[in-house]
């Protein structure tokens, strides 16, 4: 008897979440918010203190599954309240570093204002940045915990165009108008930092309402590079409540903040793939009798 056993692997399509949730409120109105946002305990962004953080247990560093793919005619849009690239059913996801199961990606999406220090929402040692980049992640297996993992990247401003970064930046005067949509190719590994060997890690909420308190976020050290004529690209773009659209620091409260390092040689990897819209590992097993 010979067994023949074929591995096949496939992503999962999951739910939607907004980089933004829809409703009347505004940036600049943070008293008014929804939800958790103004009496939760466990908020976001926040102030990272690297003097202050704890060193990390010693998991694996990330697994970024799918990120170098070559992604075709994705939904970018004008949310209103941010420029939102779709990832639902893409096959991107994420595990390892630290992540109890695999979380799929749902979106990208930025923050920013309108001059060139301030925008981006969380901070490092009190140090801030223009720009931050946001890819939400969901793991629905998670019903009573974090169901969402959220990796930040902050920018810096620097002497020359990041050509990599092109493939968003150069699409978002497309979309200027509220609700303006148009399909993109992107690959996403691409204009991610090649060093993400050290993050972050706390426990928190989204940054929009309903500020709902599940959230691992994982905040990488390693900004990424782009020109002040990317960064005025974002800065162009108008929403009714003007042009910024980021929150305020939050209070740490009871929280810890966690600095994870890979060990030398270990760097985020990306691993294999067939692509569909459900996320399990199915094995097949053919049994005939010779």
């Amino acid at each position: 008897m010979k067994t023949l056993l074929f591995i096949a692997c496939i992503t999962f399509l999951s739910p939607s979440v907004n980089g933004a949730a829809e409703g009347n409120w505004k940036y600049g109105e943070e008293e008014n918010w929804p939800g958790k946002c103004t009496n939760g305990t466990r908020q976001s962004p926040i102030d990272i203190i690297t003097a202050k953080a704890e060193k990390s247990p010693e998991w694996k560093n990330f697994t970024l599954t799918n990120f170098d793919k070559d992604l075709k005619s994705r939904e970018f849009k004008h949310t209103g309240k941010t420029i939102l690239l779709d990832l639902e059913g893409s096959g991107l996801s994420i595990e390892n570093g630290g992540l109890n199961g695999t979380y799929q990606a749902l979106q990208l999406h930025f923050h920013w204002a309108n001059d060139s220090k301030s925008g981006a929402e969380h901070t490092i040692d009190g140090k801030e940045f223009p720009l931050e980049l946001h890819i939400v992640t969901k793991n629905g297996d998670q019903e009573y915990g974090q169901q969402h993992a959220v990796l930040g990247f902050v920018f810096k401003v620097v002497d020359k165009n990041n050509t990599k970064f092109d493939s968003i930046a150069a699409e978002v005067p497309k979309i200027k108008a509220e609700d303006a949509k148009i399909n993109i190719d992107v690959n996403i590994k691409s204009f991610l930092p090649s060093n993400m060997k050290v993050f972050y890690r706390y426990y928190g909420s989204l940054t929009t309402p309903n500020c709902d308190e599940d959230v691992i976020w994982s905040v990488f050290e390693t900004p990424i590079e782009i020109s002040q004529y990317q960064l005025s690209i974002f800065q162009d773009i108008h929403f009714s409540h003007g042009y910024a659209n980021y929150r305020s620091i939050q209070k740490l409260n009871n929280r810890k903040v966690l600095k994870f390092e890979a060990k030398p040689g270990e760097t985020s990897s990306a691993s294999c793939l067939l692509y569909s819209s459900f996320s399990l590992i199915i094995l097949l097993f053919a049994t005939y009798m010779l």
